[in-house]
């Protein structure tokens, strides 16, 4: 597929469910089943990717065949002489893709604020052999572009960390996502309308 597809994870020959998928240390899923959906993790949100090929680590919990990865969502930066920073980037690509992404942060004697967000659109309209639904038939076969696989995907990540003395602070986290993904029929018609609309809040 194209942007917003599904992507999932696999390691020394396990399946996609055996992996356990942490977001700052909280597990997304089990190892018992269901595989986490990697596209709905925007990158410009993510510090760190921290990959286990073996044991899961004691502080993460959850013991899992596969492995584990530990996904970590950045943190407030600050830039050379202390202050907050700021930056925003701009993103064009094939396939009517755009991006537009930028975060800011804050901060003070007590108290440290992060603002992070993205846009990210795409038609997905690339070229592709569409063999009709036919795969022992090559006669039917045909190229042409891929219809109804566009994606729109909002993200909005907040953080207030609150120093309270020099041994205990506060903070407050929240994440949200918005996406509509569009989902293709299986023989490529352009008159199927289908999407899947996903809205998931973390705080």
């Amino acid at each position: 597929g194209g942007e917003g597809s599904l992507s999932t994870i696999t390691m020394r020959g396990s399946s996609n469910e055996q992996v356990i998928i942490y977001l700052d240390g909280v597990a997304l899923n089990d190892a018992s089943g269901g595989p986490v959906d990697l596209s709905l993790i925007p990158l410009n949100s993510v510090e760190r990717i921290e990959v286990y090929r073996g044991s899961t680590p004691l502080a993460l919990g959850s013991p899992s065949i596969g492995g584990a990865v530990n996904i970590i969502t950045r943190r407030v930066e600050a830039d050379g002489d202390g202050s907050g920073k700021h930056q925003i980037s701009i993103t064009a690509g094939s396939f009517h893709t755009y991006k537009l992404s930028g975060s800011s942060s804050l901060l003070s004697e007590k108290d440290d604020v992060l603002l992070n967000a993205s846009y990210l659109q795409s038609k997905n309209d690339f070229k592709f052999k569409n063999d009709n639904g036919t795969q022992f038939n090559p006669t039917d076969d045909r190229k042409e572009k891929r219809n109804n696989d566009g994606v729109k995907h909002l993200t909005l990540l907040t953080s207030w960390k609150h120093r309270i003395s020099e041994k205990v602070d506060t903070e407050l986290r929240m994440d949200a996502l918005h996406r509509d993904k569009e989902i293709p029929s299986v023989t490529n018609s352009p008159d199927v309308k289908t999407d899947l609309d996903t809205k998931q809040y973390n705080f």
